[in-house]
């Protein structure tokens, strides 16, 4: 509705001979930057991740260049967005070493980007932040540690080193990682990662550079047909996977900004007849 009602105000504007190349530029200078920083959420039961979600939310200390969406569960993000974004933060737990139920989705989806379209997320930086049961000793951080190993083959730059909460984290010079503690450290380094998209990626087991963990370094990896078994199948495929290009004319703001660019280049064009 946005969309409409600006293009409806800027035509308007034109007709009226209103300084319509001024308004625009207010327009241009006064909006709001779509959100180029996606927030994911794997979580269930006590809801840890969520609230972890909440944490790195709020600890964003905006950096310019980027601005972060809301948090939003797996199933209920759209795969395709990642086309638009320039950093991705997973925050997560484990059902046995498996998604939680919400998650479901975004982790088939990213199992197939990483198995059947590697380097598809190649334009892509993230971050993982694992919530995990030590009383579930054999699948302990699983999710966590996989979703960043599949993120790494699928093409995407780890820029800050994994968290997991209660684990050591040479990054941070800790042996008890906290949400709180990894959130800054991580925004820290997403500021330098937006400057260097190029540099080196941190390695998977970079947490791990000191002190190891009390428990176990290990990854339960499963593929498709074992995920499908236990949680089923999506019923629609990204069209990142599938190189079909998406039918909305403005799939998100950013499109729409873009337009508003090119609307303002015709009136500076018009305002020199």
């Amino acid at each position: 509705k946005a969309y409409v009602l600006y293009s409806r105000m800027a035509s308007s504007w034109l007709n009226q001979g209103i300084s319509a190349k001024c308004k625009l530029s207010s327009i241009q200078t006064t909006a709001i930057m779509a959100p180029n920083v996606a927030l994911v959420i794997g979580s269930f039961f006590m809801g840890d991740s969520e609230k972890s979600a909440a944490t790195v939310k709020k600890g964003f200390p905006k950096l310019e260049g980027l601005e972060v969406g809301e948090p939003t569960m797996g199933n209920e993000f759209d795969f395709d967005s990642l086309k638009d974004c320039k950093l991705l933060i997973i925050c997560t737990s484990s059902q046995y070493g498996m998604p939680p139920p919400d998650f479901a989705e975004f982790a088939h989806h990213l199992l197939n980007a990483a198995t059947n379209h590697p380097g598809c997320l190649k334009h892509l930086q993230h971050a993982v932040f694992g919530n995990g049961d030590e009383t579930y000793f054999d699948t302990y951080m699983n999710m966590p540690r996989y979703m960043d190993m599949l993120l790494e083959k699928a093409g995407s730059r780890r820029f800050f080193a994994r968290g997991e909460k209660g684990e050591p984290n040479a990054a941070l010079d800790t042996e008890k990682t906290t949400c709180e503690a990894w959130t800054k450290g991580m925004w820290a380094a997403a500021g330098a990662a937006r400057k260097d998209p190029s540099a080196a990626a941190v390695p998977w087991d970079a947490l791990w550079a000191k002190p190891k963990s009390e428990h176990h370094e290990q990854v339960t990896r499963w593929d498709l047909k074992k995920l499908e078994s236990k949680l089923g199948k999506p019923e629609t495929v990204p069209t990142i996977l599938t190189g079909k290009p998406r039918t909305a004319k403005f799939r998100d703001l950013q499109h729409y900004l873009s337009h508003i660019r090119d609307m303002d280049a015709g009136v500076k064009n018009v305002s020199k007849l």
